[in-house]
């Protein structure tokens, strides 16, 4: 019968490098697209994704 408790942290394993890379990516210059412009940084995308309209009743006393 397999171990599957080695098989399991071998994934976890390897998804945490895979993370990491990812975040290495992420954190370098930005490049040139296929449109010649400059993509913005991460934390600029992340920004805006997160400026959505509040929900009704919502107050910014909730917000901390």
């Amino acid at each position: 019968m397999r171990d599957y408790g080695k098989m399991f942290l071998g994934l976890v394993f390897a998804g945490i490098i895979l993370m990491v890379i990812g975040l290495m990516l992420a954190r370098a210059q930005p490049r040139l697209d296929h449109t010649g412009l400059t993509r913005p940084p991460l934390s600029e995308l992340l920004r805006k994704a997160s400026m959505v309209p509040p929900s009704p009743g919502f107050t910014p006393e909730h917000a901390n």
